[in-house]
């Protein structure tokens, strides 16, 4: 399933699945190491749904990867702050 699904700002599935075919999606996850031990969540959207992954997300245009995965750390709502 692509990202469209009838939300607003999302292209529909078909266009979605067609762009992902010819063009890289650029994404950025972590790798956090807390204790000695590897943090992952739990995703709540596809492709993985459900699984067990590591923090991280799309990069939006104009976004750094530093921006990228403060966004998604945040959405997270992992109720743990990012520091640098």
């Amino acid at each position: 399933m692509g990202l469209g699904s009838g939300k607003v700002g999302f292209l529909p599935d078909v266009l979605y699945e067609e762009v992902v075919k010819w063009l890289p999606i650029v994404s950025v996850e972590a790798l956090f190491v807390v204790d000695d031990a590897l943090l992952f969540l739990k995703r709540n959207n596809d492709p993985v749904k459900g699984k067990w992954w590591f923090p991280g997300g799309r990069v939006r245009r104009g976004e750094s990867l530093e921006e990228a995965l403060q966004r998604a750390w945040s959405r997270a709502a992992s109720g743990l702050a990012l520091q640098n």
